[in-house]
């Protein structure tokens, strides 16, 4: 049910249909049109149910269609009769011209909403990652604050935490030993250091993984302490593309936080 599946495939059978029963009844257009749009919702829709692709994957589909049916009824006049060969009208090759231009932008927004820039393309459109040109398949924008600004009172005690971590000067070194690929246990690492540049050792950390197109797919799970001040553990994701990453490590009453990117491959 991917939007680059289902979006063409609809939209070439609507047209291949459309044009061989206008063969048969030229003077139909519109009704065709309108036939077609019902029949490609009749279809999509039960499948779609069937097989959730999202909220929004369904309703550019739908979009789509309509709009391929409103194009190809524009098409066509009702009344061939009063048309003259060679007449041609700028109204209607704009708004085709337009509704192309928005489908084309909104089938690229989505899909790199759902599966993410390809490594490839990531690094032609983004800025290299924070800590050199290292061959990852992650990058880490750094800390920033959660959205706690829903409620003032967590808002201003977040920041002090904010504080607080800025001075204590922990270091946090982090990421995939091998590339990531989808449903693949693959290992990941934490190495913590001090203001000093000391392990720092028996803490506990958490990493969490969050989906922003289908929060349902978020899981959380712990990081084994392997050596003094190294933690980690095999990690399998189970969606490719980009994923939020929010790792909290807490020692005694010292609470850090590191919220983070990563990548995994289809």
């Amino acid at each position: 049910m991917s939007l680059l599946v289902t979006a063409p495939i609809g939209v070439f059978l609507i047209v291949v249909v459309f044009f061989g029963l206008r063969w048969f009844m030229p003077s139909r257009g519109r009704s065709i049109a309108v036939l077609l749009g019902l029949i490609a919702l009749g279809v999509y829709l039960p499948l779609a149910l069937r097989n959730w692709p999202g909220l929004d994957v369904i309703a550019m589909n739908i979009a789509l269609f309509l709009i391929t049916v409103f194009i190809l009824g524009l098409m066509s006049p009702a009344d061939h009769a009063t048309r003259k060969k060679g007449d041609f009208h700028w109204g209607p090759t704009l708004i085709i011209g337009f509704l192309g231009t928005v489908i084309v932008v909104q089938v690229i927004l989505i899909t790199i909403a759902s599966h993410g820039l390809t490594p490839e393309m990531a690094r032609v459109l983004l800025p290299e990652p924070k800590g050199g040109a290292e061959r990852v398949t992650s990058f880490f924008p750094g800390e920033v604050p959660h959205a706690y600004q829903k409620k003032e009172a967590l808002f201003n005690e977040y920041l002090e935490q904010i504080r607080e971590q800025h001075a204590r000067g922990w270091q946090v070194r982090k990421g995939w030993l091998e590339e990531a690929v989808l449903n693949k246990p693959t290992p990941f690492r934490l190495e913590l250091l001090d203001a000093q540049g000391e392990p720092v050792a028996g803490a506990k950390a958490t990493i969490k993984f969050m989906r922003a197109a289908d929060s349902r797919l978020d899981f959380e799970m712990p990081l084994s302490e392997l050596e003094q001040g190294v933690y980690g553990a095999q990690i399998a994701l189970p969606a490719p593309g980009f994923w939020d990453v929010l790792i909290q490590i807490v020692r005694d009453d010292e609470i850090h936080e590191v919220r983070a990117r990563t990548h995994v491959k289809s």
